[in-house]
């Protein structure tokens, strides 16, 4: 986990306290944090809404597992993830 944290503190990201961040486990689904809100939800795309803006993942199969305090865990086949203008 000191490799994880290293990262963060080179991309100062552990200085902006409402960052969204994920992790993507290929073919498995992903984890995401600091998500205020589920905007629209399909088996195919999610639209997820934080602090610092809209963010749309895209995928197969996508189905929300746990929502909880912020984080929110995805399970399904995610094929992109990109910010809404």
């Amino acid at each position: 986990m000191a490799f994880k944290k290293e990262i963060l503190d080179f991309f100062s990201v552990l200085k902006i306290p409402y960052s969204f961040r994920y992790t993507v486990i290929d073919g498995r689904g992903g984890y995401f944090e600091n998500v205020l809100k589920i905007g629209e939800i399909s088996t195919y795309s999610l639209t997820l809404l934080s602090k610092s803006g809209a963010f749309r993942i895209s995928g197969q199969d996508l189905k929300v597992v746990k929502y909880c305090d912020n984080d929110l865990a995805v399970d399904g086949k995610i094929f992109k993830v990109e910010r809404c203008e």
